[in-house]
């Protein structure tokens, strides 16, 4: 009987393809408190993000701090307005946006808005 292993061909080949088609997570802020008062916006591209099939711009209104990531399998984003007591964030990963601190918030500033979690949204 002629027996042939496949598996180092196999395993070769998925290397290959992974190291060509993987890209790297990725993760972006827009800082709307820095903004002068005035809407913000940025261009994500799909070519370097890899859950985004299409470019589109990301907007958000005016004092809103807004930070996101992605990889291969998922979206999340977080933000908060400057003048508000919670920040909010939401996942692709399933479930709805939703609050991410208890009481006791008293500014929302850069730090307060975590870059989010892929699985649960809030960073815990």
């Amino acid at each position: 009987m002629n027996v042939k292993k496949i598996t180092p061909f196999m395993l070769s080949s998925a290397l290959a393809f992974s190291s060509i088609y993987a890209k790297a997570e990725t993760e972006g802020t827009i800082d709307g408190s820095k903004g002068g008062g005035k809407a913000q916006s940025t261009e994500i591209k799909a070519e370097d993000n890899p859950y985004v099939l299409e470019d589109f711009k990301l907007n958000t209104s005016a004092n809103v701090i807004l930070k996101w990531k992605v990889d291969a399998t998922a979206a999340a984003l977080s933000a908060g307005h400057i003048k508000g007591m919670h920040t909010f964030a939401g996942t692709t990963a399933g479930g709805s946006v939703k609050q991410c601190e208890g009481p006791g918030l008293t500014v929302i500033n850069d730090a307060a808005v975590k870059i989010p979690d892929l699985a649960l949204g809030c960073t815990p």
